[in-house]
């Protein structure tokens, strides 16, 4: 799966390496070497720098490739668990519902797609920088920095914020449905403002229930304006 990628990011530490050989009078086939790195290695791709990083670093310093490979195996699930957790359960989703509710605000389709990118890329590819220098710097001891970073815990605070989302897209559509008995002017307010209010009023707290009251205020509001428009 990723055992190709991981193989051909390598080959600049086995360079290194082959090196060190040669000028300690040893020599290392670099095939031989670089057949243990494209192993089956599955994990999130925004989080394998971590992996990377920190068997890179166990190279250089001379472990041995029995404690690499158990290295490897061992760190190959929890970031396949928290990356995907947090990059396809929570910011990919958030991201692209932000970037439809500003579709349906009336913005213009390219500044809907622009902001997606840039916000998008802006997480992804921090993280691919951050988890191959944070892996050479801390080594096989990077489990424990990945533990401290909390990124399950960003997770659900980002997966809270595409449930906002979902509410505002929600007064959205109905609003779009009313708009025939409803003030142009007003509808398209009515989803913002609640985002406003829920997120003012949920900082620091249970934002999914906030999100929840939110999503029922919007469309209930709309509702009503539709009704007593389509009623007069």
């Amino acid at each position: 799966m990723l055992g190709s990628g991981f193989g051909f990011c390598f080959l600049p530490v086995l360079r290194e390496l082959e090196r060190r050989a040669a000028e300690g009078g040893k020599e290392e086939e670099r095939g031989a070497a670089l057949r243990r790195h494209v192993e089956h290695f599955n994990a999130h791709p925004y989080l394998s720098g971590l992996a990377l990083g920190a068997t890179a670093r166990m190279e250089l310093d001379g472990a041995s490739p029995e404690e690499v490979r158990r290295f490897k195996m061992a760190i190959r699930g929890p970031l396949g668990s928290v990356g995907d957790r947090l990059i396809w359960a929570a910011w990919l989703p958030a991201t692209l519902l932000g970037a439809m509710t500003l579709a349906l605000l009336g913005t213009p389709w390219w500044f809907a797609i622009v902001t997606f990118l840039v916000v998008y890329n802006s997480l992804h590819l921090r993280l691919r920088t951050w988890s191959v220098r944070v892996g050479l710097e801390k080594g096989p001891s990077v489990a424990e920095t990945l533990r401290r970073a909390n990124l399950i815990g960003r997770a659900e605070r980002i997966a809270s914020i595409g449930v906002l989302f979902v509410g505002l897209l929600v007064g959205l559509l109905v609003g779009r449905g009313l708009a025939a008995g409803i003030s142009h002017v007003i509808w398209p307010w009515l989803p913002v403002g609640a985002l406003l209010l829920v997120a003012s009023i949920g900082r620091g707290r249970e934002l999914w229930a906030w999100a929840v009251a939110g999503l029922l205020a919007v469309v209930g509001g709309v509702l009503i304006l539709g009704i007593s428009g389509i009623a007069t």
